[in-house]
């Protein structure tokens, strides 16, 4: 997230825990993985299309600080196929993909 969020010039920080009070103005994202499928580059170039499929099922929500109004949510589905070869989208770049749609949803804001 910082990586994508640094593309954009937005401040992110990230916390284990939901934060109960907040007094800074900014948009509380909470991301919840539902299920996902790690699969590495190293992985699907040594086994190839043995390794399977690749991806991520993750719900996200979208508060306004310090107000804790909610303001969306959002379900972020990605998945490779493994027919796709040693070329097909890891779940590092499935997860930058999801940070990407995030922080542009933030910026449209």
């Amino acid at each position: 997230m910082s990586a994508s969020a640094a593309a954009s010039e937005l401040a992110v920080t990230y916390q284990e825990v939901v934060p109960t009070t907040s007094t800074d103005a900014g948009t509380l994202v909470v991301v919840t993985v539902n299920d996902y499928r790690y699969i590495s580059q190293g992985a699907r170039f040594a086994v190839g299309i043995m390794t399977g499929n690749a991806f991520i099922d993750a719900d996200v929500s979208f508060t306004e600080l310090p107000s804790n109004r909610a303001v969306g949510a959002r379900k972020y589905n990605t998945s490779s196929s493994a027919w796709q070869g040693i070329f097909a989208a890891m779940t590092d770049k499935q997860l930058r993909s999801i940070c990407d749609e995030i922080v542009r949803e933030l910026s449209q804001r």
